[in-house]
């Protein structure tokens, strides 16, 4: 199925297995005798079949409720008794595909993700594995999106961390066009005993400040990096151009040499970048060639190359 349509009340498009966007879902059955399953959505309205919602259960199997609890009734039972089970999923001749859980959908860019497809990406990183890396969504008070922060298991020098933090920020923007806020450095990932992974814990942590310290020791070890090395001078016109036009969309001075994947350039920084880039040299850069040139530097000389052969 096509990941990007895996919201609440839409039908999955299917997609080739071997594009990009696709997403394999495995069935998990059917449901056990005396017990009845629905897919609703957010307003606990039942769905066709093949579409994506709140998977919901009731029987005899099935608890009445909390006792003396009429809060926690209220939030996981729907007005007509169906219990909420916190998982998103779809119902398909039958049979159940679990898409995710309802709290840790990540909401960035008016864009639904999941996080397991995030960390799917970024354990391609050197010496990351599945279980070592947690990617979760936390909202600023009043905020209307998320910062996505990327938790990875690690317990050496700081030192050490950052190139594993510039990877996995470089796949996950590459891949998803998403902007990495941090990646974060935990020692232990938090785990229920059937060992599922806690994010509310990580993500709790990182608001009420427990990992201040090593966010500001990663900073100072960049800002020291940045200036042991310099900023290398632009060697053309054209360099200097593109170079204006990055560091006034990322708001910041970068080199020539800077991966823009590695330093968190979303996708609608990308954008906002080729949309400059086109305004000065129109019809020669298309969007999709800054993935295979990602340093003002190789871009450049990609410019460079197609002014000649156009020359």
């Amino acid at each position: 199925m096509d990941r990007h349509t895996l919201n609440v009340g839409q039908a999955p498009q299917p997609l080739p297995a071997e594009q990009e966007d696709a997403l394999s879902l495995m069935s998990v059955g059917k449901a056990i005798p005396y017990c009845n399953l629905r897919i609703a959505d957010d307003q606990d309205h039942e769905l066709a079949d093949g579409h994506v919602g709140h998977i919901q259960i009731s029987g005899d199997n099935v608890t009445q409720g909390y006792f003396e609890n009429p809060e926690a009734n209220a939030k996981g039972f729907s007005a007509d008794g169906w219990l909420k089970t916190g998982d998103l999923g779809m119902l398909k001749a039958g049979k159940l595909y679990i898409t995710g859980r309802a709290k840790e959908i990540i909401f960035v860019n008016g864009q639904n993700y999941y996080p397991h497809d995030i960390e799917s990406i970024a354990i391609r990183a050197e010496n990351l594995e599945l279980g070592k890396v947690v990617a979760a969504g936390v909202r600023a008070k009043h905020g209307s999106t998320d910062d996505l922060i990327i938790f990875v298991l690690h317990r050496m020098d700081m030192k050490e961390f950052m190139p594993i933090a510039s990877q996995v920020t470089r796949l996950v923007n590459e891949h998803t066009g998403l902007e990495v806020a941090h990646v974060v450095p935990v020692k232990r990932i938090p785990k229920t005993t059937s060992g599922k992974i806690q994010r509310h814990l990580l993500e709790q942590d990182y608001v009420n400040g427990v990992y201040d310290a090593e966010l500001a020791e990663l900073a100072a070890l960049r800002a020291q990096l940045e200036a042991a090395g310099g900023t290398r001078t632009t060697s053309n016109e054209i360099e200097k151009k593109l170079k204006d036009i990055c560091d006034a969309a990322l708001e910041r001075n970068i080199d020539v040499q800077d991966n823009l994947f590695e330093i968190g350039a979303s996708s609608l920084k990308l954008i906002e970048i080729h949309e400059q880039i086109d305004r000065i040299y129109p019809g020669l850069v298309d969007l999709t060639e800054m993935f295979d040139f990602p340093t003002i530097s190789e871009l450049s000389k990609h410019l460079e190359g197609k002014m000649a052969a156009t020359a």
